[in-house]
């Protein structure tokens, strides 16, 4: 269900990891009273870079449950293919961004869907070279969703890249 009050979202907040404590009670110390508006308090967390825009709009919507994958919050949603969707996380004990890689929930029943998805993190944790990506963590969320974490690197994903130097390649 959506939130539609400050008290709401103070409420979807509380304990959850994505607010360290301290920030949680200088929120609701310093900020809640400030700010009528669920939207408008989410736009200051914002601007306190407290909340990406990804995270503001997700708890809004109520579904801040999915804003914690195993020991990663999400901080974006960066693509999304066939077999699932890839966010940009962060380890919650060590703070390093990392790359989650998320099988749809809705082929986590495929047997061999879920085998060729294991199939590409082993093979992945064991390259090591340098234009190769590092996957850190292999694992399955509370909702029985498989993830991979990988090593996060800033820049412009190939599609992009592609899409920027060939402008006139067709696509599939």
């Amino acid at each position: 269900m959506a939130i539609d009050t400050v008290a709401a979202l103070l409420d979807a907040l509380r304990g959850s990891p994505i607010l360290r404590p301290d920030q949680y009670a200088e929120l609701v110390a310093r900020y809640a009273v400030d700010f009528p508006e669920p939207q408008d308090l989410a736009r200051h967390l914002i601007k306190l870079r407290w909340l990406t825009v990804y995270q503001a709009k997700k708890i809004l919507a109520g579904k801040t449950s999915e804003l914690v994958i195993g020991h990663y919050t999400v901080l974006d949603k960066l693509g999304e293919g066939g077999m699932g969707r890839v966010y940009k996380a962060q380890h919650l004990t060590l703070e390093r961004p990392i790359v989650l890689k998320m099988l749809h929930k809705t082929l986590s029943t495929d047997e061999a869907t879920v085998q060729r998805f294991h199939r590409e993190a082993k093979a992945a944790s064991r390259l090591n070279h340098p234009n190769s990506i590092a996957v850190l963590d292999f694992g399955q969320s509370e909702d029985g969703t498989l993830f991979m974490a990988m090593e996060y690197l800033p820049g412009r994903d190939l599609g992009r890249l592609l899409a920027e130097e060939f402008p006139d390649r067709k696509s599939n």
